[in-house]
């Protein structure tokens, strides 16, 4: 099971996506398709799904430093 965060303005600004993938650690083989110079923020959790902590820190890591100067 994998849960994406995504978000797009209504102006067409797209911040890097969060992928929470289910687990207990993080594999290397879950990121494979992403290449050099793409941005993604990645995450796990128990049952792929997001929680209060996950949300936090799409907000403070991603959300935040992105739209800070918009």
């Amino acid at each position: 099971m994998i849960t994406v965060i995504e978000t797009i303005s209504a102006g067409g600004s797209v911040l890097p996506p969060m992928i929470i993938s289910k687990g207990q650690a993080h594999y290397k083989g879950w990121t494979a398709l992403v290449k050099a110079g793409d941005k993604a923020f990645f995450a796990i959790s128990d049952k792929g799904w997001t929680s209060r902590s996950i949300g936090l820190d799409y907000l403070t890591e991603n959300f935040e430093p992105n739209t800070s100067e918009l």
